[in-house]
């Protein structure tokens, strides 16, 4: 990161063991549940049933991610609702994680995707080293 203030994967898989916090994806049973539903580039309820009220009124899929977005007080809820889930249906599944051997280990998804490259289909070095750090360190 540009300003140096970023843990590296090693370092961020580590805190993660020492702070005993549960990574879901780290379970092959979980993942493989966490995958069984998925129907699109998110594993989460985006565009199933969760969503997020921006502070201007809009409807966005989730806290980390700014588009798509519709706007229920323009056009109601049920029509921003439909809108919504309809263009996360059209986020793009990044080829490379659905390739990958570690995929339903990994946290990806579209929102880190977006945050750490800039598009919602391009992997993330730092989010593959995350993972295959935390793997390594669940076997010790």
């Amino acid at each position: 990161d540009p300003l140096g203030n970023r843990l590296s994967a090693i370092e961020m898989a580590e805190l993660v063991k020492r702070s005993n916090l549960e990574n879901p994806y780290a379970d092959e049973h979980i993942a493989d549940e966490i995958w069984k539903d998925s129907d699109g580039a998110f594993r989460c309820s985006v565009g199933k049933w969760g969503y997020w009220i921006s502070y201007d009124g809009s409807l966005i899929p989730c806290g980390l991610l700014s588009e798509p977005v519709a706007y229920p007080l323009k056009t109601g809820f049920h029509q921003a609702w439909e809108t919504l889930k309809d263009s996360c249906k059209t986020i793009p599944i990044c080829g490379d994680c659905m390739t990958c051997p570690d995929l339903k280990y990994c946290s990806t998804c579209p929102a880190r995707l977006k945050a750490e490259t800039g598009a919602f289909d391009k992997k993330a070095t730092y989010l593959c080293e995350f993972t295959k750090e935390s793997l390594q360190l669940s076997k010790s």
